[in-house]
């Protein structure tokens, strides 16, 4: 029993050390988008309010969660989970896959004008 408890301690002090801190999630960006993530990180900090990084981390002590927005123009997306020294991308059905397109999508929405929609009677008469 107390080889159990002392494996599980030990486990919960292994991921503790190596929950990745924010630079090492950009420098995971960097790597795995090129200078696509780079520029993707710069847009998120141009358009979030109040930060200067524009990369959001939750910190859980054993792991983390990354995610852009939510506090200015772009909406929250999460982007990636932290556990090991190793992230994993969080794929979600509704969202873009990069944080630039997601930036992309919020700026055109909000130039865009909404146009109202017509509907003209007919003119021809029933016979």
């Amino acid at each position: 029993m107390r080889l159990i408890v002392f494996l599980l301690v030990a486990l919960l002090v292994i991921l503790a050390l190596t929950n990745p801190n924010e630079a090492e999630f950009r420098n995971y960006m960097q790597q795995k988008h090129g200078i696509a993530g780079t520029l993707s990180l710069k847009v998120a900090s141009i358009f979030s309010a109040g930060t200067s990084t524009g990369v959001h981390r939750e910190n859980y002590f054993l792991f983390s969660r990354y995610y852009i927005g939510g506090d200015g123009i772009l909406p929250r997306t999460d982007l990636a989970w932290g556990v090991g020294g190793k992230f994993f991308d969080i794929e979600e059905k509704d969202s873009l896959r990069c944080p630039w397109e997601t930036a992309a999508r919020v700026t055109a929405a909000a130039v865009r004008a909404p146009r109202p929609v017509l509907s003209l009677p007919s003119t021809a008469s029933p016979r």
